[in-house]
């Protein structure tokens, strides 16, 4: 007996999903669409640190190269674990990428109240309180198609704070077409 564990020392693998979704309007209905791939992440909870931003590296070279040339639009989201505006942050290795000539960007920037939207802890509910850590960036290049983000807002109850110490975002998105392929009905 006796022994402990300290876990904030050990790297923390961490994973991400992608699935490639139709975005396309439903029969009679206007608007653009089409194929996107949505990736969701987890990353380190040790705020600027090394493992942190080499994972959100990693992440960024992977992401990116999913559509490939002329593809679809990529959607990157997830649990960042860091705040927006953090030096040496997840979230600032993500925004200022520069090893391509796609670049990212930060949906909640222009798309509805950006202060005041806070995602975690749950436990507050109200987006009032905490902080934002979750996250949702679009790949910009010309390349790819667009992905443009009509509204987004923060979800929070008591009740969802039972299910996650998260509170869910919630968007409005709108595919813009540039080329890429679409599914055939």
């Amino acid at each position: 007996g006796g022994d402990l564990i300290y876990m904030d020392r050990v790297p923390q693998p961490r994973g991400a999903l992608a699935a490639l979704v139709d975005a396309s309007p439903g029969e009679g209905k206007g608007g653009s669409g089409g194929l996107v791939w949505v990736v969701c992440t987890h990353l380190s909870h040790k705020l600027c640190s090394e493992e942190q931003r080499s994972q959100a590296r990693q992440l960024l070279a992977w992401a990116s190269g999913l559509a490939g040339e002329g593809g679809p639009a990529v959607l990157l989201c997830g649990d960042m674990n860091s705040p927006p505006l953090v030096p040496w942050s997840s979230y600032r290795a993500i925004t200022t990428d520069h090893s391509s000539a796609a670049r990212w960007h930060d949906l909640w920037w222009g798309s509805g109240p950006w202060f005041f939207q806070s995602t975690f802890p749950s436990s507050f509910a109200s987006p009032l309180c905490g902080v934002r850590i979750d996250h949702m960036f679009a790949l910009e290049s010309r390349a790819h198609a667009a992905i443009k983000c009509k509204s987004m807002r923060v979800l929070a109850s008591s009740e969802d704070a039972f299910a996650s110490d998260h509170c869910a975002a919630l968007a409005d998105l709108e595919v813009q077409l540039r080329g890429a392929p679409r599914l055939a009905a």
